[in-house]
Formats: structure tokens, sequence, C-alpha cells
């Protein structure tokens, strides 16, 4: 009781407080700002705000949404709060009533009401209608007919038929046909809660469900409450009461006093008097004697703030209110310096900070003159001179769980956005069983995201046995005279290179060497030599005909691929082979002096048929040669020079004499671009000690050449400055062990690919179906006791020779323990979804991974098992005893021994389609995608591999590009960071602050983390 009394006492105060304020004269304004338009319903701003959680929530909440009648404006309220709210995460439903709160969705309800009557004036007058292609139907019963006309227009246009078009912000029911052209657009404008919405949402879900393929329907709705809906409930209606108030705008005013006075009208013995007292209650700390608060206007705030100790910075607040009434108190400037940390203490130091921080913001010019007198704890003012050390003093941000924002154009609705991203995350990760604590570390780990550093990724192209070298400072004659120091580059200015006897920069052209961008190179390469400057310069032809031929020896190893004829040959070949011949047999000038002279001639020889092609190339060929033999100074180029033009043209038509190792040679280049994943790149480029760059304009790879040297040029000088970079090893092995790099190029695994189809999905639902409980998790040897920063799931249809190579090359990734990057840090999952029935290397892959689950060898097996898929057969059909046989051999070819290794009977048989099943509808109706699809889903990054309408839809992925998957996932991605938050809490002496994860639940949780957090788009990153 006495609590009671004393709080009512509190609010009393205040309240009379106000009037005292009142009856003092002092002026307050309210000042709101108001938009054109009338509020919008709260039911439909709740359904909007489900939409940015998940479109099929919207759709959910629709159907569920049940109004009772009886409910006035309060109980409506809490009614659609509630209803919303168990359809999205605990966390995310504590933001909904602000949101509503501060009409966040009003907006765009506006749009769709101005939509309406700007396309629609004629059907105003109606509460509910639907546009059936430009059709207007205002019954339910006269729905059926207008969609049945519409697909009769769709089929046989003519008189009458016209057609609709979806707007972005339209919801779709069946977005999956929302792209068909032979698809009628029934466009639903209404609202529920009205009397005439309910007959036409269900009827257009059911015409929408029930569709055929040869008359498809897209039900769209845009959720309009009309004027003309007379009979809508009260819960419709809540919030159209009055013009819209927007939130989140303050005003500021600025006043100054124009009267200037040179006498003070306070005395010097007052100032300092009130000087010594704010001294000494400064030097007082922490503590605050309760009797100085003394009386003022009745309110003894000494006495109160006995009785209620807790909100003494609340009594101070509203002591301050009573004194600022005050007409003759003045404030000098010198007094008002510390009212930063005078605020700050108060604050800090009140039971609800927030809301005094509130106020104080709001009200702070009749509260100023108080905070003079506030005493400022001397354990504040040294945090402040701690904080000012790291960072400027008056500067000002936010920070969100670790993530900076912007706080110079503080906007309200991106702020609540961010929150809400904030709730979801710790809702999903908290959805894992993790605690709070947890939660919080790992949503800090994106502080140290390094995503920008994909740019600096470099591509090692060693070993370049391969790569066509047209000169080398190092040993070439020309450079001979000139120093080899490194050191040397430090007294060069920025991006003027001097003549040099080193191989400072490699420069590599990528390409078809006929093609408009490659021939731009050659008189670069030439300016560069000319001026002796230290750049090797080679280049990588790139043949499609022979980059075909090599794929096909690297699918099918051992079998023989037939060489074409010369007549059988392209031009690029040809051209390939007879520079690749010049060079054998002179040396590397020759063939860039016979590259240079085909150069000109490439818009020709492309324009040409291939007779002409043939004369352009024989004479180039024969001019070169002749050219070369003039100039021979090496012992095999004065034997070469022996032979005639005409005679050397015949040998490389025919394959013989010097031309003999220039087929072997390119074959041995396209599979070194294939294995580099440079063989497919989409356009020629230029490769600089690491950095990839395609030529998009011919006419700008000058500049570019030049301005990237620039850029290397002071990046060398800074390693060579701090000893780096030294004489005692090549700066290309320096630079690429200082740079992070890879040993192999794919733009669209690494996410450079403009046109890249990579997306991210969210796996924190998908951890809720029955089949993830049934994957298998394959490992290197010994590594399945740690927690994995990556995870791969490999979905793969093994009746498609696609999806074989790519569940084969997953496997394979993990069988070599020696590669470029340490798979242990990576687990992969075979996660079947054929697009027929189930077959018999289904069942056998499965049964596999079911009977051998803990074998470190059930990784072989699986690779004999794709390999030797012929023995078991890729067709649905029933498992005969010869398929259990053959099961049975391959498990003992990889070592597999016990009595039962190897042996299937109808229980595991069984289990294994189960489990085959579970699979298919997990990739069919929780990831969304189709049976058949061949794709890598790496910590929620799906990277495709082929779709099962395309079988040849771009260069599969290889092993090679799982270690670029774990890469980027682990680097890139917070994957890695997330990781050694999880082992940290693993190894924590600590284990009472939460129930301790095993190793494969802690690999889930990263991955699920992983995913949640990479697919967060930021509002000021749109």
């Amino acid at each position: 009781m006495g609590r009671q009394l004393s709080l009512l006492c509190c609010y009393l105060g205040i309240f009379l407080a106000s009037q005292v304020a009142t009856g003092l004269g002092q002026k307050g304004a309210s000042v709101s700002v108001r938009a054109r338009w009338q509020g919008t319903p709260y039911l439909l701003e709740a359904a909007e705000f489900l939409v940015d959680e998940a479109p099929q929530l919207y759709w959910q909440f629709l159907d569920v949404l049940r109004l009772a009648d009886g409910l006035n404006s309060s109980t409506c309220w809490h009614s659609i709060v509630d209803q919303t709210s168990q359809l999205c995460l605990p966390q995310v439903a504590k933001i909904l009533p602000v949101v509503l709160g501060v009409r966040q969705y009003s907006a765009r309800l506006e749009m769709f009401r101005q939509l309406s009557k700007q396309l629609y004036p004629a059907a105003q007058e109606s509460c509910c209608f639907v546009d059936v292609d430009r059709n207007i139907v205002t019954e339910p019963g006269q729905l059926a007919a207008a969609l049945k006309h519409a697909a009769k227009c769709k089929q046989k246009p003519g008189k009458g038929c016209n057609s609709t078009q979806l707007q972005e912000a339209d919801h779709v029911y069946n977005p999956d046909e929302q792209d068909n052209l032979d698809a009628v657009i029934a466009i639903l404008h209404g609202a529920p809660g009205t009397e005439c919405w309910s007959a036409f949402h269900e009827a257009l879900k059911q015409a929408a469900t029930e569709a055929t393929d040869s008359m498809p329907v897209v039900y769209a709705f845009r959720p309009v409450l009309s004027a003309a809906c007379k009979a809508a409930h009260p819960c419709a209606t809540l919030g159209t009461e009055e013009q819209l108030v927007l939130p989140g705008y303050g005003v500021e005013a600025v006043l100054k006093n124009m009267e200037y006075s040179a006498m003070d009208d306070k005395s010097k013995a007052d100032a300092a008097a009130a000087a010594a007292n704010r001294a000494a209650a400064a030097a007082g700390g922490d503590g605050a004697d309760l009797a100085d608060l003394g009386e003022v206007k009745g309110f003894k705030f000494d006495v109160l703030a006995k009785r209620k100790p807790e909100l003494v910075q609340e009594l101070m607040t509203f002591r301050d209110v009573l004194l600022s009434s005050d007409d003759e108190e003045t404030i000098k400037v010198w007094e008002v310096k510390d009212a930063g940390l005078q605020a700050a203490s108060r604050v800090a130091a009140a039971s609800d900070p927030l809301r005094l921080l509130a106020e104080i913001s709001q009200n702070f010019p009749s509260i100023v003159s108080s905070l003079t007198r506030q005493q400022v704890p001397s354990s504040l003012r040294s945090q402040v001179q701690q904080n000012q050390r790291m960072i400027s003093p008056g500067a000002n941000f936010i920070m969100l769980n670790g993530m900076l924002m912007e706080v110079k154009n503080f906007e309200l609705y991106s702020f609540l956005d961010r929150l809400r991203i904030e709730l979801r995350l710790s809702g999903q990760l908290q959805g894992l069983g993790l605690d709070k604590g947890l939660v919080n570390k790992l949503l800090e780990t994106r502080v140290d995201d390094n995503a920008d550093g994909l740019n600096e990724l470099r591509l090692d192209l060693s070993p370049m046995r391969q790569v066509v070298w047209l000169n080398n400072p190092e040993k070439d004659k020309q450079y001979k005279h000139l120093s080899s120091h490194t050191r040397l580059l430090l007294n060069m200015y920025p991006g003027r290179l001097s003549p040099m006897a080193a191989n400072v920069m490699t420069l590599v052209a990528i390409g078809n060497p006929l093609s408009p961008e490659c021939s731009a190179l050659p008189e670069i390469y030439q300016r560069l030599h000319d001026r002796l400057f230290p750049v090797r310069m080679g280049m990588l032809p790139v043949v499609p005909e022979a980059i075909a031929r090599a794929e096909a020896r690297r699918e099918q190893p051992g079998k023989t691929v037939d060489m074409p004829t010369w007549k059988e040959m392209s031009t690029v070949e040809k051209f390939t082979r007879a520079m690749l011949t010049i060079k054998s047999a002179f040396g590397p000038s020759a063939a860039y002096q016979f590259w240079y002279s085909m150069a000109g001639e490439a818009s020709k020889l492309s324009a040409s048929n291939a007779k002409t092609a043939e004369t352009l190339l024989n004479t180039a060929f024969t001019t070169g040669w002749t050219n070369a033999a003039k100039v021979a100074s090496s012992n095999k180029a004065k034997v070469a020079a022996k032979k005639t033009p005409a005679a050397a043209w015949k040998d490389l038509q025919n394959g013989s004499g010097y031309s003999s190792e220039a087929g072997m040679q390119l074959a041995e280049i396209s599979s070194y671009l294939l294995s580099k994943g440079l063989a497919h790149l989409p356009k020629p480029a230029w490769w600089l000690n690491g950095l990839l760059n395609q030529i998009s304009d011919p006419a700008s790879v000058d500049h570019d050449i030049g301005y990237a040297i620039m850029l290397e040029m002071q990046t060398m000088q800074e390693h060579i400055y701090f000893g780096r970079i030294d004489d005692e090893q090549s700066v290309l092995e320096s630079v690429m062990e200082l740079m992070l790099s890879v040993g192999r190029w794919n733009p669209r695994v690494l996410g450079m690919d403009d046109d890249s189809d990579a997306s991210m999905m969210v796996l924190a639902d998908a951890f809720k179906h029955p089949a993830v409980a049934n994957l298998t998790y394959l490992h290197t040897k010994t590594t399945a006791s740690r927690v994995k920063p990556v995870t791969h799931w490999v979905i793969a249809d093994l009746s498609n020779p696609r999806g074989r190579n790519l569940a084969s090359a997953a496997v394979e990734f993990l069988l070599n323990p020696d590669g470029e990057m340490e798979p242990a840090d990576s687990r992969s999952a075979l996660m079947l979804a054929p697009k027929a029935g189930p077959t018999v290397l289904d069942v056998a892959v499965l049964a596999a991974q079911q009977q051998f689950a803990d074998d470190p060898k059930l990784l072989q097996l699986l690779a004999l098992l794709l390999r030797e898929h012929e023995g078991l057969g890729v067709a649905a059909s029933a498992l005969s005893v010869k398929h259990q046989k053959k099961f049975q051999e391959l498990a003992k070819e990889a070592g597999l021994s016990g009595a039962d290794a190897g042996k299937l009977d109808s229980v595991q048989v069984e289990a294994a389609t189960a489990t085959l099943q579970a699979m298919k509808d997990l990739v069919a109706s929780t990831l969304q995608l189709p049976p058949g699809t061949g794709a890598v889903i790496t910590n929620g990054r799906v990277i495709w591999d082929h779709s099962p309408w395309d079988d040849a839809s771009g260069p599969a992925l290889v092993a090679e590009d799982f270690e670029l998957l774990q890469l980027y996932a682990e680097s890139f991605q917070p994957g890695g960071a997330l990781a050694k938050v999880i082992k940290s809490g693993r190894s924590s002496k600590d284990k009472g602050s939460g129930p301790q994860l095993s190793t494969a639940a802690s690999s889930d949780v990263v991955m699920v983390a992983a995913s949640a957090l990479a697919s967060q788009v930021y509002p000021d990153s749109r």
C-alpha cells in the first residue's frame, strides 16, 4: 500500500507540475505531421508485415484469420496482433506492435488504393472486384465465366480480348505460374473482413489450384479497403478513423535572444558560490546528499527520495522542471560545458534509462538549468577520456549487435527494419537450442566479415609450363646490361616503370588469339618490350575444339579421342598450331612476330570463308618463317632455317616435322586451361600477377593494363619496403604467398560473375524436416570429430550423367586431402532427388551410407559405385541378385571387410527407399528446387550445376570447385568465424552455461547461422 501511495504521489506531482508550469505562463508547442491520405487498416498493415517475413505467411494469415463478433477497438487491436504473432518467430513478434503503431506499411497500402483508383475508376462503387484480363467482375457468380472467356482469348486472340499486367508489389498466390505467358491473370481488389471478400478469395484459390496446364490461372491480390464497403467488420476498419499522422518526424526549434545586456544580473558572489557547489558536487563522485534536494514549490524532494531511492534520478528531473519554471533563472555559457556528461550521468543512474533519455532529449531546454547542477562521477569522466583515445571527440554513431548504423541520415523505418533483422536472426539461432549469450557472440562475427576482400583474390597459374612465353627479362640478351635488384623499384615514381632485368610483372593474355579483344594486345606487348620494362609477357590460346577434346578425355579417362584432319580444323586452331610450330623452330620472338602480323588480319579471317582464310594464313606463315630464318641465331634455329617455307607449311598441314609436337602442346594447354577454370571464360582476359581482368572493350585495354600496372607497382613497393619481397625468391612466387590466391578460377562459384545464378537461402526451416536427421555426412579421414565451418548439400539425380559427375566431384574432393585447400574443414551430404523413380544406383548409394556411415572407407565405396554405375544400372528397376553381387564386389574392392559387409537385405532396401522419398520431399517442398536438379548448397549458398530442363547448362562443377566453395564460405562469409565461436564455447571451462552441443549439432549450428547471416539484406545496403 505504501508503494502504491508513493507512486500515486509521484504521478500526481507530475500532473500538478504541468499545471503549475501552465499557470506560470510557460507555453508549449505540439507539432504533428500528417499524410495526405486517410489512415489505412491495421489488419492490412499486419498482413504486409508478414509478407516481409515470408510471402507464404501472407496467405496463411488470410486463411486462418478469424474476426469474432462484438469486438471493440481495443479487443480488435489485440486480436490482430495475436493472430499475426502466431505466424512469425516470437522474437520478431515483439516488434509488431511498434511497426503497426508507427504505420510503417501505410504508404504501401495507399499505393494499392491509388493504383485501384487510377486503373479502375468505374469499379470504385464496388467493395470487391476482380480484374480478369481487363474484364471487371463484381459478383462471385460471374467469375467462372470470365475465367473461361479469358482462357479462350489466350488460345484464340480476337475482338474483346485484352490482358492485364501484374505489378511488382502484387501478392501472387501461385508465383510459379507468374511468368507463364499462357496464364489467365485474375487480380482481386478488396479487403478481408468485408462480406464480398471471402467468396472471391475462395473461388480464386480453387481456380488457381485446380487449373490445368492448358488453362493456368494466376491469382493476385491487391489489398484495398474501398469507401464503398459499408458492412465491414470493425476490425477491418480499425486505423482508418482519421487522416494518417506520420511518426518519426521531429521539429528543431533554434531560438536566439536578440536583447543583449552589458551587465550580468547575477552577483559575482552568487556565481562563485554556484561554481564552488558544482566543484564540490563533481568531487563527490557517485554519492549525493539527498538532504540538499530540499523543497521546491511545496514538494519535499528529500523525503520523496528517501521513500523511493530507486527513483532518485526521475525525481531530480521532475524537480528540474519545477525549477525551470522560474523565469528569473539564467545560465552562463561556461556552466553548460559539461551538460552532455551531466545528462549521461543522470540517464545511467536512472531506473528506466531509455525513458529518461527520451525525456531529456525532448525537453532539454527546460531541464538544462538543473543538469548544470548534476554531479559527474569521476568514473564516467575516465571512461569518456578512454573512449576519446579510440574515437574522435564529438563523433556520433549507433552500433546494433556490433554493426555500425547510419546516423547522419537516420530514418525511423530503416532502423525498425534493422531491429527486425536482428530479432529474426536471434530467433532463428535460438530455435536451434542456443542460449542468448552464444547467440549474441554469433551475431558479433559479422564485424569480421571479409566479403570485400574477394576483389583482391588472385589466381595462381603455377606451374606455368604451358604458357607460351614471348619474352623473359631475366634471361633475354636485350636486358643483360640492366640491373636486376628489386629494391630499385623504391626509387621509381609509382606507376612509372623503368628498364630492369627482372620479372617484376607477369602479363598473360588468355583467349582466342584471333578475337578482337586479343588482337589489341600484341601492340601493347611490343611497346612494353621496346621500352625494356620488367614485364614478362605470354599467352594462353583458347581453342574451343581443343577444349572440347580435353573435356572428353577428362570425362572418360583412357578413351582415345579422334584428332581432326587439317581440313576439319577451325581457323583459330590452324593459327595456334602454326604459332606453336614457329616457336618450336625459331623461339618465342618469332612466334610473337607471327601473332603480331596476324593481329591486323584477324577481322579479315573471321569474315572470310575457309578458302580465303587458308590463303591468308599460308601467306602469314610463310612470311613469318622466312623472316625468322633470316635472323636465326641459335643452332636449332639455324637448322630450321634450312627448311623452305613451303616445306614447313606442308609439314604443318600433315602434322609432321616441327609441327609434330604442336598438336600435343595444344592438348596440354587445353587441359591446363580446364584445370585452372579458364577454358570457358565469357570473354578473353589478361592476367597480371594473379589479377584476372576480362576485356570488355578492346579500345580501352591499353589504358586498363597501364592503370593495373600502376596500382600493382604501388603494392610491390610497399612489400619491398617492408622486406616481404627480395631477390632471394622470384617476385611472382612472393606475391602469390603474400596475397590470398587460389589455384582454380570459377567466377560463378566465387560470386564474381554478373550473370551468376547463385542465391542464398536460410536453412532454419530445412532442419525441421525429418529427412535432415537421416542425412549421412561425409568427411575426410579422422576428421569426423571436428566442428566443420563448411557444409555442402550436394543435390543430384544419379540417373543423369551430370548428376553422377557432380556427386563424384563431391566425393573426389574429400578423397584428396593433399589438394591446395585442406578439405578437413568441410563435410558433404549427398541429397538424392531423381526426376523419375528410384534407381538401383540410388538405393545402393543410400544403403552404403547407412551401412558404413562411420567407416572412413565409405568414400572409396561411393567413388566406385558412381564410377561403376553401369554394373548396377541407372534405370528404375528392382534390386536383383546380380546387383547385390556387384555391390558386394565393390565393397570388398573398397577395403570394407566383415561377415555382412556389402550385403543388401530387404530391410535395408526399404529403409533406403524411404530415405530417398524423404529427400525428394525436402528438396521440392522446403528447398523449393525441382526434382532432377543438380546443385550444391554450401552454408545456404545455392550454386547450380544444371537444371532438370537443360542437361548442358554451362560447365560442370568439378572437385576443384568444391575448394572454391569452401574458401568462399569460410573466408568471405562468416563460416570460419562462426566455427571459432562454437569451438570456443565447447572448450570453455564453464560447462554450466547451457547444454553442450555434439560435434554434428555444432556443425549444424554453423551452417544454419551462416545461411541466416549471409541471407540478410540490410536497409542501408539496398
